[in-house]
Order: structure tokens, then C-alpha cells, then sequence
């Protein structure tokens, strides 16, 4: 099944070689420098996004209209300060109001959103994020563009539940690594299990990422890059790879696409029992295993890149149960213990 390309990019192949370029109203607008997947390909597209797309729209919906507040709220700090992979995710999601473009923003209702929203009854964790991308959508109408009407997206309820992606185990790391998996699955595999980026920052790691100490990985929903000390064993296997472009490299040398890697990984953990796991997965199990370990919110959101410790907490909740639940009982049994606590039975018990 061929890859699936945002809007306005298409796949050209000349000379052998498959190139890609933005193309608007048949006409080719510029040629992509970086992969789709990528960072820079996320950032070359929304800004074409910005400059090409939005003042046609602009243009062709009247003021106060729902295009018209899109193409707004596109060019405002709101968005413009939201990491290149963030934007796209958005600028995706609010495509979907295309239908209702030239309707007031101020007339449309929670039944015209679930009208739309009901369409993806089958995609859970798309559908949630539609709601939330117009529920930001419609604030900033009413908070920026002085809007005088009632949120038609504030707190949706949520359709369906997304799956929670697996946390691996340790018994399901050890089968994955006696299972001989390709060399560009098992860095991907160390990586994730030790510093627990997410599969694009993941694959984007240049050779230079790596200073013979740890890793300065730059996420896709942040400005700066993490430096995060490699773990002695990732260390020790980050040493033996040869020098190529990219840390997670093919046979060739060649940088990994993310989509080549899910499908790669999803074919291998298929083959050898382990359908339920993703490579997403690791991020959970080092978030966990960081907890299990001690380490405190601000340590693991450190590691793990995050901005807000609440979020830290979806990774680490089953873990700080598990050891709150250690000393809970660990006091239960010193308090039993304790001399004069508890009452000899009596006759009738006897």
C-alpha cells in the first residue's frame, strides 16, 4: 500500500529517483529539501501551507466567516508558536471544516461540528483531536476576534475511547532483542527504551546528535533540543554503529523514514508474537522505568522531553501506584508487628 502524503505534496519519480513537491491548483509551487516525515519537511510545508493556501481562502471567504477565522487564526501567535509537526497535525484537522467555510462562525452549533466529527466514529484518537483543535479553533475567535457566541466544541464528549498504546515489559524486551531484528529496528529499539523520544524525533537523531556521552534530541513539539545522558548500555551499542548521516540508518546507510519504520516494526513484532506492542510503547516503559527507579516528575519529564508534569503522569501513574502501594503495606505489616496493637482472642474464639 503506497504511503499516505499530506495534502498539496505529491511524489514525482525522474531519473530514477522519487522527489516531492508541493503542488497547488496543478501547479507545482516548490520542491520539498527534506522527506516527508520529517522536521524540516514539517516546517517547508506549513509555511507553503501559510503563504500559498491560506490568502486564496482569505480571500474567497467573507470576514466573520468560519474560513475567514481559519485562515486568522493560521497566521496568529497561537499557532505560529506551535511546533512544525503540531501545525501540520492542525492545519489537517481544520481542513475538515471545509464544508461549513462560508457559514458565520457565530451561527454554527455543536451539531454541525458533530456532523463532522461523527465521520470518524472509527478513528478515536483522530476524532479527539478534531474537537480539540476547534475547540482552540473557536476561542481564539472569541477571545482575539471579539465573537459573541458559545464555544460549539467546548468540552465534547468523547465518542469512543482511544486504545492506550502497550507498555512493553521486560520479558517482551528480551524476546525482541533475542529475536535478531534489523539493525535499524534495534536502534530504534535502544533508543526508545533508554530516552524514550517519539518515533519522528526518533529517526531525525543526526550522526552529530550524539556526542560519545548522551543525546541531544529535538522534539517535533518543542524548540530546543534535550540533552539526555545515554544509559551505559545504549552507550555501548551507540559506539559500535558505523558512521552514517542519520543514527538509525538502513542496510545502505540511507535515512529511515517513520513510516518505513512503523511498518517495519510492526511487521517484526507480528512475526514474533508481539502484535499487541508498539514502538511507542518504549516511551511508556521508560517513562515507567524511570519511576520504578525513583526518579521524581521533574527528572522524567527532563528525559522524556515533556512540558508539563501532568503529562509525565500518563506515563508513570502505574508505576507510582505500584510503589505507593509497596509502602502502604510495608507500614500495614510494621504496624501489626508492633507490641500491644492488637487484642488476644478471647475464650470464645479459642
Amino acid at each position: 500500500m503506497p504511503r499516505q502524503l499530506p495534502k498539496y505534496c505529491r511524489a514525482i519519480k525522474s531519473r530514477g529517483r522519487l522527489y516531492h513537491y508541493f503542488i497547488h491548483n496543478r501547479r507545482i509551487v516548490a520542491r520539498f529539501q527534506d522527506e516527508p516525515g520529517t522536521a524540516a519537511f514539517h516546517q517547508q510545508y506549513a509555511k507553503l501551507l501559510r503563504t500559498t493556501v491560506e490568502p486564496q481562502i482569505e480571500t474567497a471567504a467573507p470576514e466573520g466567516s468560519v474560513g475567514w477565522l481559519i485562515a486568522s487564526y493560521k497566521r496568529s501567535p497561537a499557532f505560529l508558536s506551535k511546533g512544525a509537526a503540531t501545525q501540520v497535525s492542525y492545519l489537517h484537522e481544520l481542513d475538515r471544516l471545509k464544508p461549513i467555510h462560508k457559514f458565520r462562525a457565530e451561527d454554527i452549533k455543536r451539531r454541525h461540528i458533530n456532523a463532522i466529527r461523527n465521520m470518524l466514529m472509527d478513528r478515536p484518537r483522530t476524532q479527539e483531536l478534531f474537537g480539540q483543535v476547534v475547540s482552540l479553533l473557536w476561542n481564539y475567535g472569541i477571545e482575539e476576534c471579539d465573537f459573541e457566541c458559545v464555544n460549539p466544541a467546548r468540552r465534547m464528549k468523547r465518542a469512543g475511547k482511544a486504545k492506550a498504546y502497550v507498555s512493553w515489559t521486560e520479558a517482551e524486551m528480551r524476546l525482541f532483542e533475542a529475536s535478531a531484528p534489523p539493525s535499524h529496528l534495534m536502534t530504534a529499539y535502544m533508543i526508545a527504551r533508554y530516552t524514550g523520544p517519539r518515533r519522528t524525533d526518533n529517526v531525525d537523531l543526526r550522526r552529530n546528535a550524539y556526542d560519545g556521552r548522551g543525546l541531544y534530541i529535538k522534539g517535533s513539539k518543542s524548540d530546543t533540543p534535550n540533552y539526555v545522558r545515554a544509559h551505559d548500555t545504549l552507550k555501548a551499542y551507540l559506539d559500535t554503529l558505523p558512521p552514517t548521516l542519520t543514527i538509525i540508518a538502513d542496510e545502505l546507510g540511507r535515512p529511515i523514514r517513520p513510516e518505513r519504520l512503523s511498518k517495519d516494526m510492526r511487521r517484526h513484532l507480528n512475526q514474533i508474537g508481539l502484535p499487541h506492542l508498539h514502538l511507542h510503547g518504549l516511551r511508556h516503559a521508560a517513562g515507567a522505568a524511570l519511576a520504578d527507579a525513583g526518579c521524581s516528575s521533574k527528572e522524567i519529564a527532563a528525559v522524556l522531553g515533556h512540558k508539563t508534569l501532568q503529562m509525565v503522569e500518563k506515563y508513570t501513574k502505574g508505576a507510582e501506584q505500584r510503589r505507593l502501594a509497596d509502602q502502604a503495606i510495608v507500614k500495614l505489616q510494621k504496624a501489626k508487628t508492633r507490641p500491644g496493637r492488637l487484642k488476644q482472642p478471647g475464650p470464645e474464639a479459642r
